[in-house]
């Protein structure tokens, strides 16, 4: 059985969140790293959701859809731009790729 369509909506739901925060969020200014970090946690734990079920389904396809909202959420933690590195800027926000906490929780 494929997730994929469970996966896309995922996605679509933390694209908004992470828009929904980027709002909150200024590129300039307030608020600082652990205020960022908290945000960064709560789209996390939306990623992370998931049935034991759904710890299977994490092909190749499922991977990347994460893989683009944890950049969304990592860029904007470390006031990055669009031109920011996937792996660069989970590494500056210090978080874990959210498929090895998934590996992890399972």
């Amino acid at each position: 059985m494929e997730f994929f369509p469970h996966f896309a909506q995922l996605a679509l739901r933390l694209e908004n969140a992470a828009a929904a925060l980027g709002r909150l969020l200024p590129n300039e200014g307030r608020p600082d790293l652990p205020c960022r970090r908290l945000y960064a946690g709560v789209v996390r734990s939306m990623a992370l959701y998931f049935r034991d079920s759904d710890m299977g389904a994490l092909n190749v396809r499922n991977k990347s859809l994460l893989r683009i909202n944890q950049w969304i959420i990592a860029a904007r933690t470390i006031r990055g731009h669009c031109t920011v590195l996937w792996m660069a800027a989970t590494l500056l926000a210090s978080n874990l790729l959210w498929e090895l906490q998934v590996e992890v929780l399972a």
